[in-house]
């Protein structure tokens, strides 16, 4: 369950990271360290 997660956030940055890769520079560490805590905050 997790590994798939983690897939499935991989993909989805890697596809959100290939269209707005030349207007979109410095979103890619804005949503990156909010993924993580995002899918965890009962734990």
């Amino acid at each position: 369950m997790r590994l798939l997660h983690l897939l499935l956030s991989v993909a989805l940055v890697a596809l959100m990271a290939a269209v707005p890769s030349q207007a979109s520079n410095g979103y890619r560490p804005a949503y990156r360290p909010a993924y993580r805590p995002s899918y965890r905050p009962g734990k």
